[in-house]
C-alpha cells in the first residue's frame, strides 16, 4: 500500500528496540520521500477510520484508493481471493458484531480466521507447494524436488510419549513415558523410539506416493544433497533403485549421463474380431435406443428473488422505491445519511427489546461508536423514534421477549409469472401466538413522509408483505397470518388489508 521495498522495510523495522513502527516512520519521514508519503497517508486513513464503518473504510481503501491494484502488482493474482474474503469478513462483522475498526481488529486477532484458496487447475502458471498442499491436485508436468535428507532424524525424538500409543503396552493405560538419551534409555524406551521411527518412515513413503500420483503425463525427480551425498532412503534414491534398470540413459555430446528416463509402454490395442464372430460381438455390444438420443437441456431456474424486489415482476420501473425519493429522506438530508438512519433504526429495534434496563445505554453507545460523524441532533432524533416505539404500550405485544422474533429468515419456492421462483427474504419482526392461532408480520419503514392511510401504501411494499405472508402461511397453516407496516417516523402500526395483499399477489402470480 505504501510502496516500501525490502531495503526500506528493513530500515524501518530492524534494530529499533522499544521504538514503535509509527515513531520510527516519523523519524525516517524527513530523510526519505517514500516514508514521508506513507506517514501522510497513514494520518489521513486514521482520520477516515474514525468516521466510517469498517466495510466502507476497507472497500474505499482497496477500491477508489487503488489499494487492490497495488497489492496484486506486488503479490500476484493469488491475493485476489484473500482480499475478497477479507472484505466479506468486514461486512459480516459489521452486520453481526460491534461497530468500529477497533472492534473488528480485536475480533480478527482473537478469531484468527483461515482462508483456504482453491487452485484453478486450468491456469497457465507454475505452482510451488508442499506435498501435503498438493493433495487432490494434478498437473501435466510435476517436479519432485528432494533435498536428499533421511526420512527421520534422531533430533526429532520426543522426550515424552503417551503410554497408550506404545505397541508394547497392553490395555488402556494413561500416562507418559519419559525417554532419556539412548545411552541410558531402558529397553521400553528404545522400543518406543524404534516404533516412532518406523511410523515416520511409513508416513514418508506414503507422501512419496501422494507426490508421484500428482503427475498426469510427466514426473521429473530431481534434487540436491549435502557433501555426504543423498541418504539411501530419500525419495530420489528409492525411486532410482526401483526404476534404474528399466530406464534408458540420456547422455550429452561427451557421453556424460544427464539423466535417466523411464517411460510406460504403450497400451495394447484390441485385435479386430473375426468375421464369424461379428454376430456375437453385435449381441454383446447391443445398446439401448436412448444412447443415441440427445439429452434434454436442463431448464434454467431464475435467480432467487427477494420479496422487496417482487414488484419487478409486475412493473420493472417500480421494482423498488427510489432511495433518492423524499419518501425516504427528509429535507436537506443526503441519500447516504437516510440509508444510515434506516440501518441504525432497524438494528436498534432488532437488538434492544432483549436488553432490558440496559437498552438505553446500549443504544447511545451503538450510535456514538457506529456513527461518530452524526450530529447530536440526528442521534437524539433516532433515539426518540426508537424509544417512542419500544416504550409505547400499543406495541408491547410485538416486542415481547417470548412470542416475537427479530430478523426472521424465510425462503421457499413459489409459482410466479408462470415459473417456479425461489423466494428468500428476512422479516423485520414476526409475532406468533399459538393460543390465538395468530402470526403477525411487521416490516419497519423509516420513510420521513409516511402515507396517511393503507390505501396509499406503495405497491412495492404490499408485494413484499404478500410474499412474506405466503411463505409464513406455509409454516403456520392453521394460523391467521396478518401483515402490518411500522412507520418509525410517526410512529404508527398500519395493518395492510387482506384484500390489498391478495390483489397484489394475484398480479405477481399471473404469467
Amino acid at each position: 500500500l505504501f510502496g516500501f521495498d525490502e531495503e526500506l522495510l528493513q530500515r524501518l523495522a530492524w534494530n529499533r528496540g522499544q521504538t514503535s513502527l509509527f515513531d520510527r516512520l516519523r523519524q525516517m519521514a524527513g530523510e526519505n520521500r517514500t516514508a514521508d508519503n506513507a506517514l501522510h497517508q497513514i494520518r489521513f486513513l486514521s482520520k477516515r477510520a474514525d468516521q466510517m464503518p469498517v466495510y466502507e473504510f476497507f472497500a474505499l481503501l482497496l477500491g477508489a484508493d487503488g489499494g487492490r491494484q497495488k497489492i496484486l502488482a506486488r503479490l500476484g493474482q493469488e491475493a485476489e481471493d484473500v482480499l475478497d474474503a477479507f472484505l466479506a469478513e468486514t461486512l459480516n462483522h459489521e452486520q453481526s458484531g460491534l461497530p468500529g475498526l477497533e472492534s473488528f481488529v480485536d475480533w480478527l486477532q482473537s478469531s484468527a480466521p483461515e482462508i483456504k484458496r482453491e487452485f484453478d487447475q486450468n491456469v497457465d502458471e507454475v505452482k510451488i507447494m508442499t506435498v501435503h498442499g498438493a493433495k487432490g491436485l494434478e498437473a501435466p508436468i510435476v517436479f519432485l524436488v528432494d533435498k536428499g535428507a533421511p526420512p527421520y532424524h534422531g533430533r526429532h525424538d520426543p522426550s515424552l510419549v503417551e503410554l497408550n500409543q506404545l505397541p508394547t503396552i497392553e490395555g488402556n493405560v494413561s500416562g507418559f513415558l519419559w525417554i532419556a538419551s539412548k545411552n541410558t534409555a531402558a529397553p521400553i524406551s528404545l522400543d518406543a523410539l524404534a516404533e516412532i521411527k518406523e511410523l515416520a518412515e511409513a508416513e514418508y513413503k506414503r507422501l512419496l506416493y501422494v507426490a508421484m500420483t500428482r503427475a498426469e503425463d510427466r514426473l521429473i525427480i530431481c534434487g540436491t544433497s549435502g557433501e555426504h551425498g543423498p541418504h539411501e532412503q530419500c525419495w530420489h534414491e528409492v525411486i532410482s533403485r526401483a526404476l534404474i534398470e528399466k530406464s534408458s540413459e540420456q547422455v550429452d555430446d561427451n557421453g556424460q549421463i544427464l539423466f535417466h528416463r523411464w517411460q510406460k509402454t504403450a497400451a495394447r490395442t484390441l485385435s479386430e474380431p473375426d468375421g464369424d464372430n461379428d454376430d456375437k460381438v453385435k449381441d454383446i455390444f447391443d445398446l439401448p435406443a436412448w444412447v443415441d438420443q440427445s439429452v434434454a437441456r436442463e431448464p434454467e431456474l431464475p435467480k432467487p428473488l427477494t420479496p422487496s424486489g417482487a414488484q419487478a415482476l409486475i412493473d420493472a420501473r417500480a421494482a423498488k422505491i427510489n432511495p433518492v425519493s423524499p419518501l425516504l429522506r427528509g429535507e436537506g438530508e443526503t441519500v447516504s445519511f437516510a440509508l444510515q438512519r434506516g440501518t441504525a433504526i432497524h438494528r436498534l429495534l432488532q437488538t434492544l427489546p432483549d436488553m432490558g434496563e440496559q437498552r438505553e445505554d446500549a443504544a447511545r453507545r451503538y450510535l456514538s461508536v457506529g456513527y461518530p460523524h452524526w450530529q447530536k441532533s440526528d442521534e437524539m432524533r433516532v433515539l426518540k423514534q426508537v424509544f417512542s416505539i419500544l416504550d409505547n404500550p400499543e406495541f408491547s405485544m410485538l416486542f415481547g421477549p417470548q412470542k416475537s422474533r427479530a430478523e426472521v429468515a424465510v425462503s421457499g419456492t413459489v409459482e410466479l409469472g408462470g415459473k417456479p421462483r425461489l423466494i428468500s427474504g428476512q422479516i423485520d419482526r414476526l409475532y406468533v401466538n399459538g393460543d390465538e392461532n395468530l402470526a403477525f408480520i411487521i416490516d419497519y419503514k423509516t420513510n420521513r413522509t409516511p402515507p396517511v392511510s393503507a390505501s396509499n401504501i406503495p405497491d412495492a411494499y404490499v408485494s413484499q408483505l404478500a410474499l412474506y405472508q405466503l411463505l409464513v402461511q406455509r409454516i403456520y397453516p392453521k394460523h391467521a397470518v396478518k401483515c402490518a407496516l411500522l412507520w418509525t417516523e410517526t410512529p404508527e402500526l398500519m395493518q395492510v388489508p387482506q384484500s390489498m395483499l391478495s390483489a397484489q399477489l394475484a398480479k405477481i402470480e399471473q404469467p
